[in-house]
């Protein structure tokens, strides 16, 4: 049996201590991996977020609420 773990924004330490648990199931082939940096939680990404809802709570973001149906039609 193979599995493939992948682990995003983990760091160094937990990757060596998975490896370490596989280890004692020899019988097991498991492929640990850390992706790429997860770019939505990158600090410029938060500052945008943070003012999004600084705006939001101050009344000054306003949303454009469409249905399902609105959506559709406006595909065609």
């Amino acid at each position: 049996m193979t599995a493939t773990v992948t682990i995003q924004n983990a760091n160094k330490t937990l990757i060596d201590a998975i490896k370490s648990l596989v280890k004692l199931a020899p019988s097991a082939h498991l492929t640990v991996k850390k992706t790429a940096k997860d770019d939505f939680y990158n600090e410029e990404n938060i500052r945008h977020l943070e003012e999004l809802k600084r705006l939001d709570d101050e009344g000054k973001l306003h949303f454009v609420k469409k249905t399902m149906e609105e959506l559709e039609a406006m595909e065609k």
